[in-house]
């Protein structure tokens, strides 16, 4: 058996020690000196996990002086309980506004004496944020400030108006604003207040006549550049503290391993002597240079919206970038106009490819358009979902919003950096998967999943964190000893990639693999395994109180009717059978088709691929559980595996049952394949290196299979002919 952590042929690498388990590399500290330095060493990096985080979401610039139209040359008023002014503004580029000031007069007065108010205005009319000016706050030629906390972020084409108005003001008591002659903003306007609030001050201004000049106003954020500086600087304490923290955490590893560039200078020297990079091929490497380049191909290839459910999963990846971590009720987010529109706008979200209005020229047309300054609520099916799983996506959208453009290249984006987050998780899985590597990465390259790695689908997290918590639950378990470390690690990666979609929460039962005696007795194996599940299902618990309730009326809207999951649950409670009845009814309708969408049914399950690369890939598996390849997996975890793979399968059957499907129906409905990957890897797991070498067990294996045959047989002739 090769030591967890160590690649076939490297250096060190020996035979297992005592009960199978290989010797024992590090997992303890020397001393108790040395176990606290670990803790905060830990501690610290945790620390520089939650800075890191702060970079990334709320690290702000101070804001300064981005607008200033100039010093006042004649007063523009006077402003009456009848007559309002407003000014559009427009500054150059994109920005962020946090406050506006406008110079103001009194008429000679030493301060105002009547009830006058600041209001600033969207594009759409909107209220931004208002200031009230009782009597006696404002003094003459002064400016007067609205904060628009936290800042309002305004595109390239994007407006704000301010407004001065009066309640009781008249031609003897009134305020005013100063204008300048300077025309560095459009000019300003003087509005019937009547005419206002009968709608928009600004649809108001289409049917106003400009006056000469500006108001006096200056504007205070942050322009283009200081933006764009803002992001560069987030991500790179972001970086630094990521580094810091692994470097902490990895410390005891990196202390011992040599310096990089002795690494690359021996690399190159293998290299030119004897082609050792070709000596040092590994499975994880050439699955991460695959994954990737045919990963790519796809992210370009398949038209927008043509993975299930893409615009839906699209709505909600942009609503995580702008930071609403849950959907409002009714499944509803909020937009940018032009992003809620773009599927439509492009005619390629349909599930019946004929009927499409697609067209590459008019994608190229749509590539820099400007994000539009204007907001929607739109509804989406994913709206159930947590932000975990979006993360990735998010980030890629998150580009596009920095750059100003464009919804397409957000969708792209953000395929690509759920792309390059997938991948490199499974990379990771298959390098700590102590048995079975080739099995995982052919599983990794199913067109499937590289399908939904390659979309803005969170499924691609989904199931390449499923397969990284199998992977390092197996590496843990194949060791003598596992320390406090090892499971709090375990317990973050479960609990942030398990949650990544309803269900998969379940997986953390994996962890029933470990034996108290790899944790230090029973009374700690109890505390470890519970704070690990408890962490999990907590978070789950969470995810699925927090989001939106998916409501009979919304479900009939994505065409799925007479739904009642409280009556369909009540009636599986009191008839189980029932339920198990319809499992196999539903394996025996759909149980091919399920296969094939595992392998890859791409498109909105429109597009089958040939039955040639799905035989491939059935032979490569038989020859992949045929390796011989020395491991130590005991029956109890094979029991886990198993067990973990079935509770897993059974719920997510029982939750497409209850969520989409009729009360009472005998299959179940919604059943997608890719669902079950990783499902299908536990299985292959578990059953992965038996050999069956005595005859006896040949012969019971053999009668087995006979049995299914024949009763299989005898069922299908019976039912279809008596």
């Amino acid at each position: 058996m090769t030591p967890v952590g160590r690649e076939p042929g490297q250096p060190g690498a020996q035979a297992g020690s005592t009960a199978g388990y290989p010797p024992q590399h590090d997992d303890q500290p020397a001393s108790s000196a040395g176990s606290n330095k670990q803790w905060l060493r830990l501690t610290v990096a945790l620390g520089l996990l939650a800075i890191a985080a702060f970079f990334i979401t709320a690290f702000r610039l101070p804001p300064h002086l981005i607008l200033d139209t100039g010093g006042g040359t004649e007063a523009a008023g006077p402003v009456t309980a009848t007559k309002m002014l407003i000014q559009p503004l427009d500054p150059d580029g994109r920005s962020r506004v946090t406050a506006i000031e406008v110079l103001l007069a009194t008429w000679g007065k030493a301060t105002n004496s009547t009830h006058d108010r600041l209001t600033v205005y969207d594009d759409t009319g909107a209220t931004v944020a208002t200031r009230a000016l009782p009597p006696g706050s404002v003094a003459d030629n002064a400016y007067r400030r609205v904060a628009l906390e936290p800042g309002v972020d305004l595109g390239t084409d994007a407006r704000l108006y301010v407004a001065l108005s009066s309640d009781d003001g008249s031609k003897e008591h009134s305020i005013t604003a100063w204008s300048t002659e300077r025309q560095a903003q459009s000019p300003y306007y003087v509005l019937s207040r009547t005419s206002a609030t009968r709608g928009s001050p600004v649809a108001e201004l289409a049917r106003a006549r400009p006056r000469a000049g500006t108001l006096c106003v200056r504007m205070y954020g942050l322009g283009p550049h200081a933006l764009a500086a803002e992001r560069a600087l987030a991500v790179v304490g972001f970086v630094i503290c990521l580094v810091a923290a692994a470097v902490l955490a990895f410390y005891s590893s990196l202390a011992g391993s040599s310096s990089v560039g002795r690494r690359i200078a021996r690399l190159g020297r293998r290299v030119s002597a004897h082609g050792g990079l070709l000596d040092r091929l590994s499975v994880q490497n050439v699955y991460l240079v695959v994954a990737l380049v045919w990963g790519l191909t796809m992210v370009f290839l398949v038209p927008p919206f043509q993975v299930p459910d893409e615009p839906a999963h699209y709505y909600r990846a942009w609503s995580v970038a702008e930071l609403q971590l849950f959907a409002h009720t009714g499944q509803t987010v909020t937009l940018p106009e032009n992003v809620a529109s773009l599927p439509e706008r492009l005619g390629s979200a349909v599930m019946d490819w004929g009927t499409n209005h697609y067209s590459s020229r008019n994608a190229r047309a749509l590539v820099w358009e400007p994000l539009s300054p204007r907001l929607k609520e739109q509804g989406t099916s994913a709206g159930s979902y947590g932000p975990i799983g979006y993360a990735p996506q998010a980030a890629g959208i998150e580009i596009a919003r920095f750059l100003g453009h464009s919804p397409l290249l957000g969708l792209y984006f953000a395929r690509a950096l759920n792309l390059a987050a997938s991948v490199l998780i499974m990379f990771f899985a298959i390098r700590l998967l102590p048995f079975g590597k080739p099995l995982m990465a052919l599983v990794g390259l199913l067109p499937m999943t590289v399908a939904q790695m390659a979309s803005v689908s969170p499924d691609g997290i989904t199931l390449s964190g499923a397969l990284l918590v199998t992977a390092v639950v197996l590496n843990l378990a194949q060791r003598h000893t596992i320390s406090s470390q090892n499971m709090i690690w375990l317990g973050v990666a479960a609990t942030l990639l398990l949650n990544t979609k309803p269900g998969y929460a379940l997986m953390a039962l994996l962890v029933l693999a470990f034996v108290p005696g790899q944790i230090g007795g029973m009374r700690r194996w109890i505390v470890s395994e519970c704070a690990v599940l408890a962490a999990v299902f907590s978070v789950a618990a969470i995810m699925l109180a927090m989001a939106p309730r998916v409501s009979s009326a919304t479900l009939a809207r994505l065409g799925v009717w007479e739904v009642d999951q409280a009556a369909q649950l009540s009636l599986v409670m009191h008839n189980p059978l029932i339920f198990l009845q319809v499992l196999s009814a539903t394996l025996d309708a759909n149980g091919l088709w399920l296969a094939q969408m595992t392998y890859g049914i791409l498109g909105w399950l429109t597009v089958g691929l040939p039955m040639a690369g799905m035989v491939v890939a059935a032979l490569a598996l038989i020859l992949l559980l045929g390796c011989d390849e020395p491991i130590t997996t005991s029956p109890w975890q094979r029991c886990v595996m198993a067990g973990t793979a079935a509770v897993l399968a059974g719920a997510i059957s029982l939750a497409l049952y209850m969520g989409w499907s009729t009360v009472g129906a005998t299959v179940i409905s919604g059943l997608q394949g890719r669902y079950f990957i990783p499902v299908v890897m536990l299985g292959l797991l578990s059953i992965y290196g038996i050999r069956l070498t005595r005859q006896r067990t040949l012969a019971a294996m053999l009668l087995v299979v006979a049995i299914v045959f024949m009763a299989t047989t005898i069922r299908a002739l019976m039912k279809f002919y008596y």
